[in-house]
C-alpha cells in the first residue's frame, strides 16, 4: 500500500509504503519455519486451510485451484 484513497477518490501517497514491512514479514516467518513458500507458513496455513474446506477443494491438488486459493 502506498497510496491513500480519499471520499472523493483521490490518491495521495503514504509517509512510507506500508507494504515493504509486510512483505518482509512472511518472509522471515517462511525463513524460520523452513517452508519454501510464505503460503506454507502458519500465517497464511490457517487461512487457505478455510478458504479449500469453504470451496471444496483440496489444496495442492490443482495448481489452477491453487492460484485462486492463494
Amino acid at each position: 500500500m502506498q497510496f491513500n484513497r480519499d471520499a472523493g477518490g483521490a490518491l495521495t501517497p503514504f509517509a512510507a509504503a506500508l507494504d515493504r514491512y509486510r512483505d518482509g514479514l512472511e518472509r522471515i516467518a517462511a525463513v524460520v519455519q523452513g517452508k519454501e513458500s510464505n503460503y506454507d507458513t502458519d500465517l497464511f496455513e490457517p487461512l487457505i486451510d478455510q478458504i479449500a474446506a469453504l470451496a471444496r477443494r483440496r489444496y495442492r491438488a490443482s495448481e489452477s485451484d491453487d492460484v485462486s486459493m492463494r
